[in-house]
């Protein structure tokens, strides 16, 4: 609980912050954890799922995809997809948002065609 309130407060005093606990690697790490059945459910996981979720349901909007997923892709694909993408660009994914390297990893395997 402790955590939970720092980093709300973390985020609400600094979204620059909030971004460096959201950062890519930290995030992938819970989430693959949490999808194997490692871990319960944290912040960072929770976010993960959001994301995922998110950027599954924008696929199937017709007039305006970002990318185009298999009909009933599941989460746990997903985040298999999005941390091969992660673990090939190691730098970035210690930098970049955990949103903006999903969303990539998305549209690099299944781009629109």
């Amino acid at each position: 609980m402790k955590r939970i309130l720092v980093v709300v407060v973390c985020c609400l005093w600094s979204p620059m912050a909030c971004g460096a606990v959201l950062a890519g690697g930290s995030v992938l790490a819970e989430c693959q954890a949490f999808f194997a059945g490692k871990r319960p459910g944290t912040l960072a996981s929770g976010y993960c799922v959001g994301v995922i979720d998110t950027l599954l349901s924008l696929s199937v909007i017709e007039d305006q995809k970002l990318f185009c997923a298999p009909k009933g892709i599941s989460g746990t694909e997903a985040i298999d997809v999005v941390a091969g993408f992660m673990e090939s660009l190691p730098e970035e994914s210690k930098t970049g948002t955990f949103l903006f390297l999903a969303m990539a990893a998305m549209r690099q395997k299944w781009p629109c065609r």
